[in-house]
């Protein structure tokens, strides 16, 4: 995903995936999203759901509890 948006050939590639899943009554989830540019190009791609740095870094086994229970659910639309 780090290329998406400055490789033609890669955000063509992500758009046939995003269609694919779409024509198929699929949902997608894009892994390594680091950048809001990447989130808002995927979203506007069609694609459903993104994990990555952007949304939380790494964490311990012993701290996940903490991470979701200190979540906060965002909504957000591409426009």
């Amino acid at each position: 995903m780090s290329r998406l948006g400055s490789s033609a050939s890669s955000s063509a590639i992500v758009r046939a995936i995003v269609d694919i899943a779409i024509s198929r009554g699929m949902h997608t989830t894009a892994e390594g999203v680091e950048t809001e540019d990447q989130r808002a190009g995927l979203a506007n791609l069609g694609c459903d759901e993104a994990q990555g740095y952007l949304f939380n870094r790494p964490v311990a086994k012993a701290d996940v509890a903490k991470v979701i229970a200190d979540w906060t659910p965002q909504v957000r639309i591409a426009a």
